[in-house]
């Protein structure tokens, strides 16, 4: 190959770029396909219910940081997840029952 057959100086850099981060975004999702099938696997659908219900209570009481500072060693995004559902339908569920309190 001739020296004049190279590609120019940023073609060559763009491509090096393009190819890390492409390598990186999938590293990032092969990561999360893993984590996501190792703790769909291990998680009963008990502690899912139990972190749904104590999201449900939480929500409608409103103690989101409690919660959340106390299991933020918790590595099981499945159940922080299910946490969060449940402290959604609380607070949604609260919000409900005060406009009802206050059309009566």
């Amino acid at each position: 190959m001739n020296n004049d057959d190279k590609l120019p100086l940023h073609t060559r850099l763009g491509a090096f770029g393009t190819i890390v981060i492409l390598i990186v975004l999938t590293f990032f999702l092969l990561r999360n396909v893993v984590r996501a099938l190792y703790y769909g696997s291990t998680t009963s659908n008990i502690e899912l219910s139990q972190y749904y219900d104590t999201g449900l209570s939480d929500g409608m009481q409103k103690h989101l940081a409690k919660f959340m500072d106390e299991n933020q060693s918790s590595k099981n995004p499945l159940l922080i997840k299910a946490y969060l559902k449940g402290f959604r339908h609380g607070r949604d569920l609260a919000r409900e029952n005060r406009k009802e309190k206050d059309k009566k």
